[in-house]
């Protein structure tokens, strides 16, 4: 079951995105990347390690809009980092939220009942297994 502050939490980041989202035009981007060479690297970043808590951003889009404020060089380091982050929130973020339900549907089905119990006497090799090959 949700707690408040686990609803409460995906609602602020809703109502945040749908806020900044007007803002978000390539020319006010394109501004602020000019205006903040430091800081705009670390920002998109940023954008990239929350991008599985905000479902509206496509990872394929955060990676063309990279090479394109970026260049190739650096829009890939860019990703990259982003990426890792992205893995690791998303996983926190799965798991905080929906560790319970989860659980209750691998009860139901003993497909998924099999894979668990791989995976808990797997460890690392089920995890790189389910990495590299998305079935």
């Amino acid at each position: 079951m949700l707690t408040f502050s686990k609803i409460l939490t995906v609602l602020v980041l809703i109502i945040t995105g749908v806020y900044y989202a007007p803002y978000l035009k390539p020319a006010s981007i394109a501004s602020f990347v000019k205006m903040n060479s430091t800081a705009a690297p670390a920002v998109f970043i940023l954008i990239c390690a929350v991008r599985p808590v905000l479902f509206f951003l496509p990872s394929m889009g955060l990676t063309i809009v990279a090479g394109v404020l970026f260049g190739a060089v650096w829009g890939t380091v860019y990703v990259a980092a982003g990426g890792a982050l992205s893995t690791i929130t998303g996983y926190f973020f799965a798991r905080w939220i929906g560790r319970d339900a989860v659980i209750r549907l691998t009860r139901l089905s003993k497909p998924v009942e099999r894979l668990d119990r791989w995976a808990r006497e797997q460890g690392n090799r089920a995890v790189l297994s389910m990495r590299l090959f998305n079935l």
